[in-house]
């Protein structure tokens, strides 16, 4: 059963890691968020500590956004029967505009607001 409890825990942790970029350039995390811990509880359905704010985090936009679950998370896991499920949480924040180049935020914006692929759009109808 310790066999199994040690492998179940290395094949969890080997398998639970997010990262999510947004192709803004990096600066360097934001204090108190690097590795910082995420509480959660059954399997992450119940947040504790609630979500990450990044327009306060990250006032110019973020880059990159991390979420990963390391071998000390998972023992507490197993232990707990998954009642308590932490998680460690990265945020890397965009490097400021820089003068006379445009501000990312104006470039995050009119990104969101590009249409569809054209795939997902409606096909214009045949000529006559």
């Amino acid at each position: 059963m310790v066999a199994g409890s040690i492998v179940g825990a290395t094949l969890q942790t080997a398998c639970l890691r997010t990262t999510v970029r947004s192709g803004l350039p990096p600066a360097d995390p934001p204090l108190h968020w690097r590795d910082r811990w995420h509480h959660t509880f059954f399997l992450g359905t119940v947040e504790s500590s609630g979500p990450v704010e990044l327009d306060r985090v990250c006032p110019n936009g973020w880059s990159l956004l991390e979420s990963y679950t390391d071998p000390l998370q998972t023992a507490i896991t197993l232990l707990t029967v998954t009642i308590y499920t932490p998680s460690t949480v990265t945020v890397v924040c965009a490097q400021p505009p820089q003068p006379g180049a445009g501000s990312w935020i104006h470039r995050r914006s009119r990104w969101r607001e590009a249409p569809l692929a054209p795939i997902l759009q409606p096909s214009p109808p045949p000529p006559l």
